[in-house]
């Protein structure tokens, strides 16, 4: 995650609240900065998808397990 091109990261503070780790800022579930230097601010959202293993190999059969 970017904002203004700065790195963020974010921890659970309690439901449906993230406190970005670097400004303290504090955010909801709809990315809206609720305080701190971040307030008034709003993140963009990311479209994502959550799968299963299995039901992602059954449409994507080419898809191989990344080892390091």
């Amino acid at each position: 995650a970017r904002l203004d091109g700065a790195p963020l990261a974010f921890a659970r503070v309690g439901p449906g609240r993230f406190r970005e780790t670097h400004s303290g800022s504090t955010f909801d579930l709809e990315g809206r900065g609720l305080d701190g230097p971040l307030r008034d601010r709003t993140l963009t959202r990311v479209e994502s998808l959550l799968s299963e293993w299995y039901g992602w190999f059954a449409h994507h059969a080419a898809t191989t397990i990344w080892q390091p």
